[in-house]
């Protein structure tokens, strides 16, 4: 196949300038921000280049205001009606007309269409601005996320992705707001621990370590008091749905009264309890069940 040498620049009033150029099969990313950017792998072995050697043609995408377009190739028609069918769906008004079937380097793996299935209308809900270049079974994300907790869904879906196969680097910013807002979720996260506060299994009492990490979260709440929180309750997986349901609701509870208690506003703490779902840890083990028994603390906005 005859390689072209494409170079697009995308520009966005947030301040993001990015370009993709595939330059003889090479492709280079480059990317300025006025924002604070972090730039990692998803997984440790991985480093992180500006070139990318993905052969010709590969599959770009470009998320802005109103824009939703794909350029590139897929290895099918049936790939190509699903990326179309989930560009559609995340916008309307989304050009999919220079996205072409056919066979060479740089082609989409199968693992890797199917992640991009699901990461178009993720991105677009969650990126304010973004460029996406998917090439063999790497996929590169660049954008400004819309909010924290838009950033955060994104981080476990490039995990999980990495943890599938694929190679998923990212580069998400954030606006001077949101960084302010995600300084604070560090400090929570930092005196709470990255797993959350915990129960004992298959019940809303807290464990005196969970008690002392309230106390600690507490501090850090009030350095920060025009911020608004959400309190998760988790369970593992062992009993009904609705059960779990209930338990993980009643767990949240749990910790809002702690907080109350302690003059922190009701007015900035929402709470929930979401079940099994998003477990730390194997659900087939006292430690996984432990694990999984948890509450976390997030900051909204």
């Amino acid at each position: 196949m005859k390689s072209e040498n494409r170079r697009l620049a995308i520009a966005a009033t947030s301040g993001v300038l990015a370009t993709i150029a595939v330059v003889g099969g090479v492709l280079g990313v480059s990317a300025t921000n006025d924002s604070q950017a972090t730039t990692a792998p998803t997984q440790a072995t991985a480093t992180v280049s500006t070139t990318l050697d993905v052969g010709d043609p590969g599959l770009s995408v470009t998320i802005a205001p109103g824009i939703l377009d794909l350029t590139g190739a897929v290895a099918s028609e049936a790939d190509l009606a699903r990326i179309r069918a989930a560009a559609v769906a995340a916008r309307s008004t989304a050009d999919v007309t220079a996205v072409t079937a056919q066979d060479g380097p740089g082609i989409p793996t199968a693992a890797a269409i199917d992640y991009v299935e699901r990461l178009i209308p993720q991105s677009t809900k969650r990126l304010k601005t973004a460029s996406l270049s998917v090439s063999g079974d790497v996929v590169r994300v660049n954008g400004e996320a819309r909010t924290l907790s838009g950033k955060r869904t994104l981080a476990r879906s490039f995990e999980a992705a990495t943890q599938s196969g694929l190679q998923v680097y990212r580069t998400i910013t954030l606006s001077p707001r949101l960084r302010y807002y995600e300084r604070a979720q560090n400090e929570l996260q930092a005196v709470i621990g990255r797993e959350g506060i915990h129960f004992g299994a298959k019940n809303a009492r807290l464990t005196p370590q969970g008690r002392a990490a309230i106390d600690r979260a507490i501090i850090v709440l009030r350095r920060y008091p025009k911020l608004r929180y959400r309190v998760s309750g988790y369970t593992d997986n062992r009993g009904t749905r609705e059960a779990n349901h209930e338990l993980s609701h009643a767990r949240a509870n749990a910790v809002v009264k702690q907080l109350l208690a302690s003059a922190v506003p009701r007015s900035s703490i929402e709470d929930e309890g979401y079940g099994a779902v998003r477990p730390l840890g194997n659900n087939d083990s006292t430690t996984g069940y432990l694990r999984n028994s948890r509450v976390e603390i997030d900051v909204e906005g």
